[in-house]
């Protein structure tokens, strides 16, 4: 069995125990408690002068850890020690994501995301394995106007749902729900903002998987030159594997 095949059947079988858990997660979490809050939190306000002022750069690299929420033991628990990095250069108008976790008998595996909006690209790669595909972005999209629809309440994208109580720091924060549907993915957060700092501090995911993500430093802003970049998969090689699909699906979960 060569190493591609390996390492399909040991995602498989990864992919195959996550999935396993979230039925019963989904059931609490999108039936019961749809928001990560409580039940009237799911509306706020749109008016500006309501708004705090948290700190998002139109560059900036963040650094997270995952987790997913046990609503029986009301505690974190890490999913497979998965970190994410990612670099956001609305100057360059892309983007990198990294993502590192560890596969049953595999061990640690980096998987990553570059997008370069300008050429409408998304290129996905597995660090140490031959695979690698470019996959063509169906949309047009300007990561600073995005940004600017972020952090205006007439946007169209955010709510602000004024300060609310975390159930697994048992502290309050600035909150804001976002909804995003483009690439042909809908995807819902609460962002949770420290009160004085104004940094992010947490980010729940309610669609489209039930995830938290503990942001290290906030959304650190950092200037991005193409020196930066110089090591990351822009484009694949050739003859690099494209049509794994357990590797496809890991990417969509991450």
């Amino acid at each position: 069995m060569n190493h591609i095949v390996q390492t399909s059947v040991l995602l498989t079988s990864f992919l195959t125990q996550l999935m396993e858990q979230l039925p019963q997660l989904e059931e609490k979490i999108v039936l019961k408690n749809p928001s990560f809050l409580e039940q009237d939190d799911l509306t706020g306000s749109t008016d500006e002068a309501s708004w705090p002022k948290v700190k998002v750069p139109y560059n900036s690299e963040i650094k997270s850890a995952v987790y997913i929420y046990d609503w029986e033991e009301k505690k974190l628990e890490t999913l497979r020690d998965m970190t994410i990095q990612k670099w956001v250069d609305s100057d360059g108008n892309r983007a990198l994501s990294m993502v590192t976790l560890n596969v049953p008998l595999q061990g640690e595996m980096t998987c990553s995301s570059y997008f370069d909006f300008n050429a409408r690209k998304l290129v996905k790669s597995v660090e140490g394995k031959d695979y690698c595909e470019v996959i063509d972005l169906k949309e047009d999209f300007v990561l600073r106007e995005h940004i600017d629809a972020l952090k205006n309440p007439d946007g169209g994208i955010t709510t602000y749902l004024g300060t609310k109580h975390c159930r697994w720091t048992q502290e309050t924060y600035h909150a804001f729900r976002i909804e995003v549907d483009n690439f042909d993915l809908k995807r819902v957060f609460i962002l949770y903002f420290d009160e004085t700092a104004k940094d992010l501090k947490w980010l729940a995911m309610i669609r489209p998987l039930p995830l938290i993500f503990e942001i290290e430093n906030g959304l650190s802003e950092r200037k991005f030159s193409d020196k930066d970049f110089e090591k990351v998969v822009t484009e694949c090689p050739r003859g690099s594997k494209m049509d794994d699909e357990s590797i496809h699906e890991l990417f969509g979960m991450i």
